[in-house]
């Protein structure tokens, strides 16, 4: 028999700038130690993309508009 598990709905992303990142980079192996590294949480939706999801959180602008696609690469 078949399981099938469906993924779509709500979930959390783990937001970090990508300098700050640079900076500390932690070894992270399980779910515990993310979420002890602080790193700030927003909400996600499945299916998405992440580009969207950080304009909802309010951390970037509209990806969609004028050259913001090619700012955010």
């Amino acid at each position: 028999m078949d399981t099938k598990i469906l993924l779509d709905g709500a979930w959390s992303l783990i937001y970090v700038e990508n300098k700050k990142l640079r900076k500390e980079k932690p070894a992270v192996s399980t779910i515990a130690e993310l979420e002890a590294t602080g790193y700030e949480r927003i909400p996600a939706l499945v299916p998405g993309n992440i580009e969207r999801d950080l304009f909802r959180a309010g951390i970037i602008e509209d990806p969609y508009f004028g050259d913001n696609a090619i700012k955010y690469q």
